[in-house]
């Protein structure tokens, strides 16, 4: 009886309330210092936590969604994780983890799971946004963001265009390099634009990243087209990578 009146919903509401409000204070009041809650057991540390997780995590995580979702820009990003199917014993299954990075004005990044790697997971997560994502080339992006009717823009990562011809070298590596060294020009440029204000680096991008961009395209075109340019050689599938991209 004691227990139930003690360690019940309202009681460890109230001593989560106290604690986030009145508890240990460090640097002058204006952060919660560290503070332990010792449980009797098990069972009453998995209720205060899940009840601190009601009334304090999921309502913070929630906040960081909302604004990661307002804002009009975000960058997507997963990766593949095993998942163990019960209902296949003794096999796996690839799901997925992704993360949601937000800019300055909403400096959050938010991770999801989705058990499969079916469009659905970032579909849903998405699905009241309005601005640019900035992606990858996994296939699942483009059913995302081509379906969104136009709501969706998918800023694809030069990054990752970079290590398709780094990984090319071998194979060409006179074509790799000057794909290389013209990447190494527009990184350097971002080097450069990183601090300033983003009018400013719209105006040097515009100035000096779009003419790199518009060359290397042009480029790009031209080995397509090249017969001797193999489409299944590492080279003419960077090629074809960057293209897609584009």
């Amino acid at each position: 009886m004691i227990n139930k009146w003690l360690f019940n919903i309202d009681t460890v509401d109230k001593v989560l309330k106290h604690l986030m409000t009145r508890g240990l204070c460090i640097d002058g009041g204006d952060t919660l210092g560290k503070t332990n809650i010792f449980a009797k057991n098990q069972q009453q540390a998995e209720f205060v936590t899940e009840r601190f997780d009601i009334n304090y995590l999921a309502p913070l995580c929630s906040l960081m969604i909302a604004r990661l979702i307002a804002s009009n820009v975000i960058g997507m990003d997963d990766t593949p994780v095993r998942l163990q199917d019960f209902s296949l014993p003794g096999k796996m299954r690839t799901a997925r983890m992704w993360l949601a990075r937000g800019r300055d004005t909403s400096p959050y990044n938010a991770f999801f799971f989705h058990d499969s790697r079916e469009r659905a997971g970032p579909a849903n997560f998405l699905k009241d946004f309005e601005g640019i994502v900035r992606v990858d080339a996994y296939g699942v992006d483009d059913g995302v963001y081509l379906g969104s009717d136009g709501r969706i823009n998918a800023s694809c990562c030069h990054a990752h265009v970079r290590r398709k011809f780094e990984a090319a070298k071998s194979n060409d590596p006179t074509r790799a390099t000057w794909v290389l060294t013209m990447y190494r020009k527009l990184f350097d440029i971002e080097d450069r634009v990183s601090g300033l204000s983003d009018d400013d680096r719209l105006s040097i991008r515009v100035s000096e990243s779009l003419p790199l961009l518009e060359r290397l395209k042009s480029w790009l075109d031209a080995q397509k087209a090249d017969a001797k340019v193999l489409p299944k050689s590492a080279i003419g599938k960077a090629v074809r990578y960057a293209l897609n991209q584009w």
